[in-house]
């Protein structure tokens, strides 16, 4: 057995209904994630956040293609102004945005703009939600 595999079946982790891992507290009452990863006093490096920061983008990126069958065809800055909404809120917060999804789809970017100030959202977040705002309208 390998080093690896070895620290697998020992070590174990804690994975949610979709097999992701999840963050779990260990025998030493530790915050831990992966196979023994002691988040809570080890944390990780700038390389790994960098790393899930990326992965999360593709995700973003691949979800936003399902919602928008013209999400190639936007410019960058609505492309970058909707996934900054779509992974502060994640998939099922963004698609919340009901009224904001239906003015894209048909192409209408000041109403798109307008319902996304016109929210709960704009008023937790209001610099994000305008800066977002602003994109989708001006791009």
């Amino acid at each position: 057995m390998n080093q690896i595999n070895r620290l697998i079946s020992f070590e174990g982790s804690k994975k949610n209904k979709d097999g992701r891992h999840i963050l779990y507290k260990c025998t030493a009452d530790k915050y831990t994630l992966g196979y023994g990863r002691n988040i809570q006093d080890r944390g990780i490096s700038e390389e790994e956040a960098l790393f899930m920061l990326q992965n999360d983008i593709d995700e973003c990126n691949d979800d936003l293609k399902k919602i928008f069958p013209k999400w190639l065809e936007f410019s960058g800055g609505r492309r970058v102004a909707l996934r900054d909404v779509r992974f502060q809120h994640g998939g099922r917060g963004f698609r919340l945005f009901k009224k904001m999804i239906k003015a894209i789809l048909r192409d209408d970017w000041n109403g798109a703009s307008f319902h996304l100030l016109d929210s709960l959202y704009f008023k937790k977040f209001p610099q994000r939600a305008q800066a977002n705002s602003e994109l989708l309208k001006n791009e």
